[in-house]
């Protein structure tokens, strides 16, 4: 997966990030894929001037009916993420729509509840959370992946 170090401005929006994400294929799915649930583990190191970022997978590929996991890996540089759609209120596969937030480890954020008529469609996100420096405040990323449904097999 693709892990990148970015320098740090205020507001550091990864949306150059989407150009080189990697979808995945049927046998990746069954990779990331226990009982219908897709996991997505999110790595984020803060240091110096940048930020290093690795989403795994960046582009989840759910089958119609799946739900999702966006976890913090064990060794990530933040304690909380929020999860927001790009898109706006109207446009997002599960019944209950974003923001989903996740604070501390092994407490994912979850989209559960796939609304029916989903095959095909590819849903931007952003996953948002706070690094923090020792020279320099606070600063918010925003990381821009996305979600392809597939029809069920």
């Amino acid at each position: 997966m693709p892990r990148v170090l970015v320098p740090i401005t205020r507001v550091l929006a990864l949306a150059a990030l989407a150009m080189i994400g990697l979808g995945l294929s049927s046998a990746d799915h069954s990779a990331q894929v226990q009982d219908g649930l897709v996991t997505v583990t999110i790595d984020v190191r803060c240091a110096g001037e940048g930020v290093d970022i690795n989403v795994t997978p960046w582009s989840a590929s759910l089958f119609e009916g799946d739900s999702i996991n966006w976890v913090l890996a064990a060794e990530a540089h933040t304690d909380a993420f929020t999860i927001t759609n790009k898109r706006g209120q109207g446009s997002w596969p599960f019944t209950n729509p974003p923001p989903y937030s996740a604070e501390g480890r092994g407490n994912p954020a979850r989209g559960r509840g796939m609304r029916p008529n989903q095959a095909g469609n590819r849903y931007a996100y952003n996953i948002e959370l706070v690094c923090s420096f020792e020279e320099s405040g606070p600063y918010t990323v925003v990381i821009d992946p996305d979600m392809i449904i597939k029809p069920r097999r």
